[in-house]
């Protein structure tokens, strides 16, 4: 009875990951019969198999705050500064040990252009609060608060030898309590998977299909499997 029980399992996901394979083909061939139009390239996310791969280390940290450091370039359009983002580490998911992280980035801040001497000034445009918040949250997404919990996914920079996040984007990420209880539950499956010898694939699409049972990192699996 075991073994019909391990059959009928294997049937099913099979059956599943066809029906998968079939909904993946269709969609792409209602694109290619579409007019063909020119766009911007769009970035594609970093889901979370691809954030394991990528890191040498994981992280589940509380954010500090931010402070700035020294100008590194003051050009006639804007000024370049150092940027220190301090996090103080919670649970090592992989990786070495550490009590803290501090991420070295740099901040932009554009100077206002100088009209032209010969030519009518043009009035500057009225930018309120609410349109600079915006603006805030279309380039660099929601900012972080002292306090906030973090998933940090961090690797080696070959050129510069700082920890840096595996994704400019992605590589941080926000959570409340149940979906980081989620990520960090699949990171541990990961971490199991490829701690065996062997091919991992069949581990691979049963891990994906675990991430779509969870509403918390559907998104995860599906994208993968799509």
């Amino acid at each position: 009875s075991q073994t019909f029980i391990f059959d009928w399992g294997i049937v099913m996901k099979r059956s599943f990951l066809t029906f998968l394979m079939t909904a993946g083909m269709l969609w792409p061939g209602a694109i290619l019969t579409a007019p063909a139009a020119k766009a911007c390239p769009v970035r594609m996310p970093a889901t979370l198999l691809t954030l394991y791969s990528r890191s040498d280390a994981i992280y589940v940290a509380d954010y500090v705050g931010s402070e700035k450091g020294k100008v590194t370039e003051d050009d006639k359009h804007y000024v370049s500064s150092e940027l220190f983002r301090r996090y103080k580490v919670e649970r090592v998911l992989k990786g070495v040990p550490a009590k803290s992280y501090v991420h070295y980035d740099t901040e932009l801040t554009y100077k206002p252009e100088k009209a032209e001497p010969d030519n009518e000034a043009e009035p500057e445009p009225i930018v309120s609060e609410d349109d600079t918040a915006e603006a805030d949250v279309e380039e660099e997404g929601v900012p972080l608060k002292p306090g906030d919990r973090v998933l940090l996914f961090l690797q080696a920079d070959k050129k510069s030898g700082r920890v840096m996040p595996a994704d400019y984007v992605d590589g941080v990420k926000r959570l409340d309590r149940d979906a980081l209880s989620a990520y960090e539950a699949r990171i541990r499956d990961l971490s199991d998977i490829y701690a065996r010898e062997g091919d991992h694939a069949e581990d691979i699409v049963d891990w994906l299909i675990k991430c779509i049972d969870d509403p918390a990192t559907r998104w995860e699996g599906a994208f993968e499997l799509n």
